[in-house]
């Protein structure tokens, strides 16, 4: 029995290992100031609150003006408590020197041709490590400054906001699995030893 268990050890930690997903999920939430204009994802006064997944070494789709988009999933935007359905063009990050923070696009291909969106001006956080070519996601609370909304190109200024970024948790379904063939692989070399 020692010797299933000393061999099972290696193959827990593998298996832990792989369902660990390196994913970073990112959320937040605020008020549009009285003056921002209506629009599919804006509205006077009405709170705003978004979220997506990353991974923690993302696949980069496009460098340059100081930062790089990358791939993302799960995104979700809610108005005034209701969904929604509108998905980002592309989400980039931009380096320190370049003023740090985010943009959003909902309607533009690359950042000079944006005009509608989310984005931080210069709060001069960076939200990753390493190059914009090889970024690595960071991890933490970021308070962002200079935040604002941009709508059919015009920059409305909002209230400084603040970036959640967390690891995400394995789905229960992954740990059931997990279970499910170490008790098997267990069984499996018990039989064998039979």
């Amino acid at each position: 029995m020692k010797s299933t268990v000393k061999l099972l050890l290696p193959l827990l930690a593998l298996c832990w290992a792989s369902a660990q997903a390196d994913t970073i999920s990112y959320t937040d939430s605020g008020t549009f100031s009285s003056s921002t204009p209506s629009s599919e994802f804006s509205g006077p006064s009405e709170t705003w609150a978004f979220g997506f997944e990353a991974d923690s070494n993302p696949a980069v789709s496009d460098t340059g003006m100081g930062g790089f988009d990358f791939a993302f999933s799960d995104f979700t935007y809610s108005l005034d408590g209701s969904t929604v359905a509108i998905t980002p063009t592309f989400i980039r990050f931009f380096s320190a020197g370049n003023g740090g923070g985010f943009e959003i696009c909902f309607n533009g291909t690359n950042v000079p041709t944006c005009t509608d969106g989310l984005g931080t001006g210069f709060s001069t956080l960076q939200l990753y490590t390493g190059s914009p070519s090889a970024p690595t996601l960071s991890l933490g609370t970021f308070d962002l400054d200079t935040f604002g909304v941009f709508v059919n190109s015009t920059e409305f200024d909002l209230p400084d906001t603040t970036l959640q970024a967390s690891s995400t948790v394995p789905e229960p379904s992954t740990f059931l699995t997990l279970a499910a063939g170490l008790v098997a692989m267990g069984w499996r070399l018990r039989s064998r030893r039979s």
